[in-house]
Parts: C-alpha cells; structure tokens; sequence
C-alpha cells in the first residue's frame, strides 16, 4: 500500500514540476538569445555610426581603433566596407571568408537580417550579422559582424543547469512530502498491525495511538484500544478462574493426600504396587496444582505490564545472582565443571522481582553446567550498561572442537520501574516447566526472549547517522569574494577642482559599495599618477592616453619604460586653452611673449602644453601652476592665457566663468601636427556651445582618459573594477561631464595602444555575452 502510494504521488509530483520546468528551460533560452541579439544589434549600429563619421584619414584610424579593439577583447571579426563591396577596415574577418561576400551583399540592398530565433547550449557555430552603413534611402557600405555565441551558450547551458537542479529540489521536496503524506496516512496502520501482533503474542492489555493520522485511522485506535481492554478483562477472568480452580483443587487434594497416607500401614503385600501407584498420581496432581498457581503468578503480572502496570518491586541482580552461584556450584564440580562469580561486588538495581530473577537464572545455570563438556569453566557475570543490565552466563570452550559461546540475558530498562529481558542461545536447549517458567518470567517483566551468542572477534560498527554527523563537519570549501585586497585600493587622481579628483571620488564609492576598500590621493596629474603607480603607492591611477602612451615607451618625461595597462578608457578630456573674453587673442600664435599657464607640474597639462607650442612654432613665456591658481593668475592679469586638461564643463573653469567672460582658443589647426609628431592619441573633439557662456561650438583637441595599472595588480581585482565600471556607469558621470559625456561597455575596451589588463578583458568578454 505504501509503495502504491508513493509512486502515485511522485508521479504527480514529477508531472508538476516538469510542467514548471520545462516552460522555464524554454523562456530562459529565448531572453538569453534576445541579449545576445541585442548588443551585437547594438556593436553593428556604432560601427555603421562610426564608418558613416570616417571621413579622412583620421576617421578611418579612429574607426579601425574601434573595430581591432573590439576584435582583440571579444574575439569576434568585423569587416567594414564601402558602397562597393570594398574593405574598409577588417580585424579577425575578411571579406573573401565563407558567408562574409553573401551578408555584405544583403546588407548593400538592406535586407533584413537573419538573426538566431533561440540559442542553446549547443549552439557553437558563428553567426555573421550584417548591417548597411548609411541614412534613409542612400547606403554607403556595410559592415559585418562576426557574433560568437559560444559565452551564450554557456550561460544558457548555466540557468538549465540551476534550473535542472532547483526541479530537482523540488521533486525532492515533492518526494519528502509525499513519503511525510504517507508516514502519516501509513503510521496508524502499521501501530495497529503491531497491537495485533502484541495481542496475539499473549500481551492483551496493549494500546495504539489515537491521535495520529487521518479521523477514520483514529476511530479505529480507539476501536482496538476498547477491543484489547476487552481481551485483557476476559484475560483476566480466566485467570482468576484457574487460581480459583486451583485453591478449591487444593484442600480436597489435601485430603487426599491425608487419607492415602493413612492407608500406608494397612496395605498389605498383595495392595502394595497398587498403592505405590497411587501416592505417584497424587504426587503428579500436587506437582501439576503448584505449576498452575505458578503460571497465574506470572500470567498476571505480564497481563498487568501489558495493560500499563509496573513491575512489582526491584531487585539487587549481582546479590541474586551470587546467591544462585552458590547454589549450583555443589552440582556444577559433581559434573566436572568449573563455576565463576564475576559479580565485583558492586550493586545493581534492576526492575524485576527475585524469584523471576532467581527463575532466569537457574535456567541459563543449568543449561551451561549440563550442555559443557567437563573441564570447562562457566563463569557469570553482571554489567551496566547505561538504563540496561546485562546478564552473561559464559563458557571458555576448552573442550577439544568446540568454540567458546555464551547466554546473555539483558535487563534492558524501558521507564522507571520497567525492564526488558532478552536471554541467550541456551533457551533452546531448555525443555519443559524451566523453558515455561522463564518465558513466564520474560512475558512477567514485560521482556524477550531471544538468543544471543558473541562472536569470538570484534569488530566497529558505524550507524548512519554517525556517518552523517562526520560527514557534516567535513568543512566546506567557501567561495571567495572577487579578489578583496587586503589593503585599501589607492586611486591616484588630479589636483583638487579638476575632473580626476571628483571622477576618483565616485569610483572610490562605488568600489567600497561593492565590498572593495578604495580611497583616492590627490597627485598633480597623469604624470604623478603614472609614477605612483609604477611605484607601488598606487594600485590605479588616471592618465590620459598620450602620457600612458609616452610611460610605456620611456619618452619624457619618464625616464625609463613604465609597464603599464589599461583597466579602460574612462572619458574623452578637452584640452582647453582659455584667455580673457576682452583680450585680442584668437589663436596660439597670438600667445608669442605672453605669460602662460601650462598646467601644474606633473600633469598631462604641462606635457600636451609643450608639445603644443612646439608644433605651433609658438615661444610664450611658460609658468606650471594648479589649476586653482591658474584660474586667479589669469583673473588678476598675471597670466593672458592657461591650459587645462580636463572634462566639459571644467568646474574651476565655470566659476571662473561666473566671475568674468572668457574664451577658449580652438586647437583643431594644430591636430594634425600632433598626430604627425606623437601618434594617434589626439583626436577632434568639440566643446559644445554655452559652454563657459560661449555662443559658438569651439572645435579643440581630446585625448581619452584611461584608467592604469601595473601588471602585477590581480586579476581578480581588475576584474572587480571593470565590472564596477560597466555595472554603476550611472553612478561614475562627474558633474562635469554630465550632458556631454557617459560611460559605456564598448568605448570602456578602446584603449589603443595601451593593452588591456587581462583581468579586465575576461570581465569585458563576460559582459558582453
């Protein structure tokens, strides 16, 4: 019945969670290929964006930037052609590869394109998506994209995978409900069949439970608890019918005897065996009169245990046991056998009356001493064992051929004033009223009687739960955190005013929120930044492109190389030559003579400011100042112009700007000499109008900010901050640079020049998919 009914509940509890399971599985996959379309729809769209903004050389340098960045990060070609069918820009995808001449082609004629309808976990093969480069009817190229879905096959094959295991837990606790379901319909029934089996074993008085299981089962406990008193009364009765039989039996047997005795001298020769005959019925009658009273003594008493009683009295079993030890030694040396006392001495109390005692004993005595060969020694011996006495009659087995063995009777205590008896192999060997008056005994003391024989070895047995219980403290392998340093992240930064310092503060928050100490020190600039880091003090810093650039290949102002990498490019800054609104200078070259700030000494400032001068051919008289005090310089005439390195607007810069009008200078006339001299970190930027008060867009040059590191940072820990930089983009936009700047996944990658941390690309290619 049980197995019924588990298997009907478990099959409609795996039915259920299937029907959970399995929509899950599929729903799971369908918004994992949807992400995985969507940013690689989003990857196409900035690069159609970007190769429709290639015009010239440097727009196409900028554009293959982007595409060979993308391509060493995530692994994935991208080909970008012209109206023609011819290659533009190709990193890691060409266009004469299998499937490429077909998906430019359909872009040409702006096709729909053919996108993934549901990844699996088995979907390896690489998809080629296209998309025409162009605005409203006019296509001018295309650009085709390579997508691999190996990272979102994996994570598909992932959330099947917990999904997997969460149906199984919950099929598992369908299983533990159902099993508890069944415990409860079952237990009932199972203490009902073990009360019948208590009544037809001679314990009439036994009860069930009526408080478990269903109202029907209960009905019935209380049905069979009536049934079993019911039993235990005419138990009783009949009881008390064969001691009533046996007393009434007694005195006419008396009078027997009396009279038979009395005959004895008037029996002649010829009545004499007739007599003899006689006196042996009368002898047998007595006999068979004291056995009946003996077996309603000990009927009784187990009817009484049966019903709930207690056990009349408590015994010293070690005094007992000496007693009869005494006694059967006379009978044990007639037979050749050696008989031991192991009592110690020490009392034990045990719930049993003596004469029962007494019984079991003679019993297990008087099969050791006549079952032994001779020469053996028997010896008897109590124990304690917990709520238990343990009573052992045991033989050395000296006799040629014959193993030691041993009877064992256990006085088990069940509650107070209870006891269990369990007696050893050599019951069976016992016949007659000792085999009935131990098991009376047995029955009397609410005991069993069964055998026991210990084997010669040893041996450790181990319960489940013991092996549960070690491997529970088996000690856990706990995951770590995402690399923490022991010590606070250090994050150069600027000088105080400038977009460095308040950018720094907002990714020292950030960070801390995530669970990684960060704290930001103030520097100069990119070059105090880049020599904190090259000399430990720092574990991150922030430096424009065009300085990590010049550290990693030892030009000045560093010394030597400087191993450094990128964590990420962070934001683009605008170099930003500001004068007097008033004053009549509208190019550099009107700065010939005049006194100037450059930025303060170790920024990027005072760097890009030399190079500047010297492509404009330009001799100024140069100072290095903080921003601060560039900004009350120019204020009070001390200096007709300051340069400043930084993000739009530059809040030093706007409260000058509040004070009195003021202008910038535009730069784009000097980019390319830049670009010729230092290479590709400068590009064209454009400071927006209203900007400080100006009417017009000043078109100048930026370079991009990257955040930098030492290659010995840990990976997990670059890592951590890339994903800090991607999660909490939100959070990272400076007031400065709000409007005109944000932070984004694949602009973060487009470092150049200046490699990625390998920490940092892995966190990149995770969060791309």
């Amino acid at each position: 019945m049980r197995r019924r009914l588990l298997l009907v509940l478990s099959a409609f509890s795996v039915v259920a969670v299937a029907g959970f399971a399995l929509p899950l599985l599929s729903s799971t996959a369908a918004e994992r290929t949807q992400a995985f379309v969507l940013v690689h729809t989003t990857d196409l769209d900035r690069f159609a964006a970007l190769a429709q903004q290639a015009s010239g050389p440097d727009g196409v340098a900028a554009l293959e930037q982007e595409v060979r960045a993308h391509h060493e990060v995530y692994g994935e070609g991208v080909v970008v052609v012209d109206r023609a069918g011819r290659p533009i820009v190709e990193a890691g995808l060409l266009v004469g590869d299998p499937g490429v001449p077909a998906a430019v082609d359909a872009a040409l004629r702006n096709q729909p394109p053919v996108r993934p309808t549901r990844l699996g976990p088995w979907s390896d093969e690489p998809l080629l998506l296209g998309r025409p480069v162009g605005t409203g009817t006019q296509v001018g190229g295309a650009v085709v994209l390579r997508a691999e879905p190996a990272a979102a096959a994996a994570d598909i094959a992932t959330y099947w995978a917990l999904i997997l295991l969460g149906a199984l837990a919950a099929a598992a606790a369908c299983t533990a409900l159902a099993l508890s379901l069944a415990r409860w319909v079952l237990r009932p029934v199972r203490e009902l069949a073990g009360g019948v089996r208590t009544v037809t074993e001679g314990h009439p008085g036994a009860h069930v439970s009526p408080r478990a299981g269903p109202v029907e089962l209960r009905e019935l406990a209380v049905a069979f608890n009536r049934m079993t008193d019911a039993v235990s009364t005419s138990a009783e009765q009949q009881r008390r019918l064969v001691a009533d039989t046996s007393h009434q039996l007694r005195n006419p047997l008396a009078a027997l005897r009396l009279r038979v005795d009395t005959l004895d001298a008037h029996v002649g020769d010829g009545g004499r065996k007739a007599y003899g005959s006689t006196v042996a019925e009368v002898d047998r009658l007595e006999a068979l009169l004291d056995g009946l009273l003996d077996l309603a003594t000990a009927e009784s008493r187990a009817t009484d245990l049966a019903a709930g009683g207690e056990p009349a009295g408590r015994t010293d079993l070690a005094a007992v046991m000496a007693e009869r030890v005494d006694g059967w030694r006379p009978v044990a040396e007639r037979a050749g056998v050696r008989l031991c006392d192991d009592t110690g001495g020490e009392p034990i109390d045990v719930a049993c009356s003596s004469s029962e005692l007494e019984q079991v004993l003679d019993v297990l005595i008087d099969n050791a001493v006549k079952h032994t060969p001779e020469g053996t020694t028997v010896r008897v011996r109590p124990e304690r064992r917990g709520d238990s006495a343990v009573l052992e009659v045991r033989d050395d087995g000296v006799a040629p051929g014959r193993p030691a063995a041993g009877d064992r009777a256990v006085l088990a205590g069940v509650a107070p004033g209870r006891a269990r008896l369990r007696v050893g192999p050599g019951d069976r060997r016992a016949a007659g009223a000792g085999q009935r008056g131990r098991d009376a005994a047995g029955v009397a003391t609410r005991g069993r009687v069964r055998g026991h024989r210990r084997p010669a070895g040893g041996g450790v047995n181990v319960s489940r739960r013991t092996l549960l219980r070690a491997l529970a403290a088996v000690p856990l392998a706990a995951g770590c955190a995402v690399g923490e340093p022991a010590e606070p992240l250090v994050l150069a930064a600027g000088e105080p005013g400038g977009f460095y310092v308040e950018f720094g503060e907002l990714l020292a928050q950030q960070l801390r929120a995530a669970g990684i100490p960060a704290e930001v020190t103030g520097t100069g600039g990119s070059v105090d930044n880049v020599a904190h880091v090259a000399g430990g003090s720092a574990a991150v810093g922030l430096s424009l492109t065009d300085i990590a650039l010049a550290a990693r290949a030892g030009e000045p102002p560093f010394p030597a190389p400087v191993p450094l990498l990128a964590i990420g490019r962070v934001y683009e800054n605008y170099m930003q030559l500001v004068v007097r609104a008033e004053d009549p200078i509208t190019e550099v070259a009107d700065l010939a003579g005049r006194p100037i700030s450059l930025g303060a000494v170790g920024s990027g400032a005072a760097v890009f400011g030399d190079r500047l001068l010297a492509v404009a051919g330009v001799a100024a008289r140069v100072t290095r100042r903080p921003l601060r005090d560039a900004v009350a310089a120019l204020a009070d005439g001390r200096a007709d112009a300051l340069l400043w390195s930084g993000g739009v607007p530059t809040p030093g810069l706007a409260e000058l700007a509040a004070l009195r009008p003021i202008r910038l200078l535009p730069l784009d006339a000097h980019l390319a000499g830049l670009r010729a001299r230092h290479g590709g970190a400068y590009g064209p930027v454009t400071v927006p109008a209203g900007a400080y008060g100006t009417a017009r867009p000043v078109p100048t040059v930026g370079v991009a900010n990257l955040l930098v590191c030492g290659p010995t940072l840990p990976a997990a820990v670059a890592a951590a901050v890339a994903r800090t930089l991607v999660g909490a983009a939100p959070a990272l936009v400076p007031a400065s640079a709000l409007g005109t700047q944000y932070l984004d996944q694949r602009s973060l990658i487009g470092t150049g020049d200046v490699p990625l941390h390998p920490g940092a690309a892995a966190a990149y290619r995770d969060l791309h998919g």
